[in-house]
């Protein structure tokens, strides 16, 4: 009602509750990465797209009609701090079309394009602040050196329970040397796997990795 009435939130936001995941996934604000986002170099020349994830509530949806005649999406989100336009293309508004929605709280993954003094997350992936864990790349697995074959045969059949399409890679020392390797099949990035394998493993042995050349939070 707070936003109905005076078009923002003046006591409690609803992504407060989801701080932790913001600050782990986002590397700051929708009015920090506003701020710092690159203008074009040249006078009509497209800015350099950064790739990033930003938090915020969805507050507004226009359905269009690309040039194609297919469905697409202009979506706008706030956080608090200030307001973004998402742009969603056919495809991506495909696959998040279950999401688009007003007043749901989102991490929006894309790349940030500013034109004068408009800025616009051209927007590949929307994941609801339950399922954050679909916005790692990959997992990489640490193991000691020596590690037994009871373990190896209990990490297979763990992974084997989470079956999805992040690639996982394991990473052994061994005589001074350290080597790292691909798995035979890939998993989904589940907190409750990374807790398994840690209480297999120990602490510092699991990591879900995020993209390369991303702007995040850690």
């Amino acid at each position: 009602m707070e936003h109905d009435v005076f078009g923002c939130f003046v006591t409690v936001s609803p992504l407060d509750e989801f701080q932790n995941i913001i600050s782990e996934f986002c590397a700051g604000s929708i009015a920090d990465m506003c701020a710092v986002a690159r203008p074009a170099s040249a006078p009509g020349q497209k800015s350099p797209r950064q790739a990033m994830t930003l938090a915020g509530l969805i507050t507004s949806v226009r359905p269009h009609v690309d040039r194609s005649g297919r469905e697409m999406v202009f979506v706008k989100m706030e956080d608090g701090t200030g307001w973004l336009d998402l742009v969603l293309f056919h495809d991506a508004y495909e696959s998040n079309k279950s999401l688009v929605s007003v007043g749901t709280a989102v991490l929006a993954k894309g790349r940030l394009e500013k034109r004068g003094t408009s800025v616009t997350l051209i927007t590949d992936q929307l994941v609801g602040m339950d399922q954050p864990e679909r916005l790692y790349e990959s997992i990489l697995i640490k193991l000691d050196e020596g590690v037994g074959l009871d373990i190896m045969k209990k990490l297979k059949d763990l992974l084997r329970e989470y079956p999805g399409d992040r690639p996982v890679c394991i990473e052994m020392s061994e005589s001074g040397s350290t080597f790292e390797f691909r798995v035979g099949w890939s998993c989904r990035p589940a907190s409750s796997l990374r807790r398994q394998l840690e209480s297999l493993l120990g602490p510092y042995s699991v990591f879900f990795l995020k993209s390369q050349g991303e702007l995040s939070g850690s």
